[in-house]
């Protein structure tokens, strides 16, 4: 007879070791954030509150309305003696404006675009900086899916993105510097002493703790943490998963773990968006739906806005929030940061707004789907699925992959 699986939230030992091999920190808070004004405000919040250092890290930085007080926020600290880290991603955000960037120069912000396509390193034209995270001093941080931006966060918007990310406090603050410090040696090492030696472990006192995982995915530095996680935690759900993601294009090892869940009994769950930002994402991700529903998969294509969360909840009990998506440009070119959650109260949090999603999503019947889907349109998804695939190919062929010593955390 085979054993049964654990469930995820009695994977570590005594010594607070979990059985995958990783550690999960216990002295945390964690708030979760919904695109909107509760986001904006909570990033302004953060910023007012540093004393010693800010870290802002994000793929898309648009300036309109939505930002101007966040800029103003960052400027103010720096003119305050605040160190100020502003980095944004080349392609995400290819132009700063020559007002914002003088301002910033003028107070002391350290800002740069993270691998411009005609820099000195040709060999990262491929990688990009797709995490998003706001870190202050050695305490706080935010980091999910929601970019800075009108379009994602706009309170005053009747159909703004759906997005989630987390404001975190604890003991996980001192790893995530840890894990993002890599950046700073190899992009900007005029920096990395500075931040090296303000990297400190705190102490905390919470009412009520909450276990923390932060994981990274850099294919250049052979880090796959989010994808490897992902996988484990499918592999050992026992209940439920229930996933919402844009640009879902997962790869024959996850499908593989997919199906084995559903096998033994696992009710799946994912949630994906009728329309997109990018087209072709949108009609190769369609390209695995008679897959999923062969399978038992229940499929929910939400159509009130865009769907941009990368979220998941396994077993009511481990969720993960960040800017992973489940393709191979998150896997092998983007600089990715997510975190994993094991905490019940949490967990519910979570549920319940993807009770909200599911109520306001359509489902994807089988039989519906299979009138639907003609052998042309099939042919037509199956050209977008392999065409996406190979621009990632493409785009991997630009990247030099380099061993890094493996640190404590």
């Amino acid at each position: 007879m085979a054993k049964p699986l654990r469930p995820l939230s009695n994977l570590y030992d005594r010594g607070g070791r979990l059985a995958l091999k990783q550690n999960f920190t216990t002295n945390n808070q964690a708030t979760l954030l919904k695109n909107g004004k509760d986001a904006v405000d909570a990033h302004i919040k953060l910023v007012k509150e540093a004393n010693e250092k800010i870290l802002f890290h994000t793929y898309i930085f648009h300036e309109d309305g939505i930002t101007s007080d966040f800029c103003d926020a960052l400027i103010e600290k720096s003119k305050q003696g605040v160190k100020v880290f502003f980095i944004v991603d080349a392609f995400g955000t290819p132009e700063l404006s020559k007002e914002l960037k003088q301002r910033m120069h003028d107070a002391g912000v350290h800002w740069a675009y993270f691998a411009p396509f005609f820099g000195k390193r040709f060999q990262h034209l491929g990688r990009r900086l797709h995490q998003k995270l706001l870190l202050i001093d050695n305490k706080k941080a935010i980091t999910g899916g929601i970019n800075l931006a009108k379009k994602f966060v706009d309170p005053n918007d009747a159909n703004p993105w759906l997005d989630y990310s987390v404001l975190i406090e604890g003991e996980e603050i001192y790893r995530i510097q840890r894990k993002v410090r890599s950046l700073y040696i190899k992009h900007f090492p005029e920096h990395a002493h500075f931040l090296s030696e303000s990297i400190q472990k705190q102490n905390f006192l919470f009412e009520h703790e909450l276990k923390a995982k932060s994981l990274v995915n850099d294919f250049m530095r052979f880090k796959s943490e989010v994808y490897q996680s992902y996988l484990k935690a499918i592999r050992n759900s026992e209940k439920s998963i229930k996933i919402t993601a844009t640009y879902f294009l997962p790869g024959k090892r996850l499908l593989r773990e997919l199906k084995k869940a559903s096998k033994r009994g696992v009710e799946i769950e994912l949630i994906f968006g009728e329309v997109s930002d990018h087209p072709l994402e949108r009609y190769s991700s369609r390209y695995l739906y008679s897959w999923y529903l062969n399978h038992g998969i229940k499929i929910y294509e939400w159509n009130k806005s865009i769907l941009h969360a990368k979220a998941a909840l396994i077993d009511d009990d481990w969720v993960s929030i960040g800017s992973y998506n489940h393709n191979y440009l998150s896997r092998y070119i983007c600089l990715e940061l997510n975190v994993e959650l094991i905490d019940k109260e949490f967990a519910n949090k979570m549920d319940e707004q993807f009770k909200y999603i599911k109520e306001n999503s359509i489902q994807v019947e089988k039989q519906e789907w299979s009138k639907k889907t003609s052998w042309l349109r099939i042919a037509f998804y199956f050209i977008t699925y392999t065409f996406s695939n190979l621009i990632t190919l493409i785009a991997t062929l630009f990247i030099v992959r380099k061993k890094e010593k493996t640190e404590s955390p």
